[in-house]
């Protein structure tokens, strides 16, 4: 395949890129999805979906960096891979796993910020090199057990 093909189908390296991302925000939204599908309890959920995050940030390094890059076109299928963990804090506060302050949308926004640093760091950095003593799942694990008082 030449260097050129690509743009046979694409206008552009944004266009290409824009594609890429969006591929990759619905392999996250599966993941997620499987991940949140795999057990009914609220507060599970919330763990196994912190490590599929993170999971996937370290099989899919490359690919992961491409989606966070400003993408205007791929945020619809980002915005349903956020809405899997939406749920699932809904889920939890309306059992009362998760404290209804502040929203649900916010808490959520606070969990995926805080999972999604885990992620960014541990691939840029080994989590060795912080001196974490911890895989980057596992630490997702044990942030989201603080947050739900695990």
């Amino acid at each position: 395949m030449s260097t050129s093909a690509p743009y046979r189908h694409f206008e552009n390296r944004d266009e290409l890129l824009t594609a890429v991302a969006a591929q990759g925000y619905e392999t996250l939204h599966q993941s997620l999805g499987q991940a949140a599908a795999s057990t009914a309890d609220a507060a599970e959920r919330l763990l196994r979906l912190g490590g599929a995050y993170v999971r996937f940030a370290h099989d899919h390094p490359d690919l992961f960096v491409t989606m966070f890059r400003s993408r205007p076109d791929a945020q619809p299928v980002g915005q349903e891979s956020f809405d899997v963990l939406l749920r699932a804090v809904s889920d939890a506060q309306r059992e009362r796993i998760l404290s209804t302050k502040p929203s649900a949308e916010l808490l959520a926004r606070s969990i995926w910020a805080t999972l999604h640093g885990l992620a960014s760091l541990s691939l840029r950095q080994p989590h060795e090199r912080f001196g974490m003593g911890a895989p980057p799942e596992d630490l997702a694990t044990t942030t989201l057990s603080a947050i739900l008082g695990l």
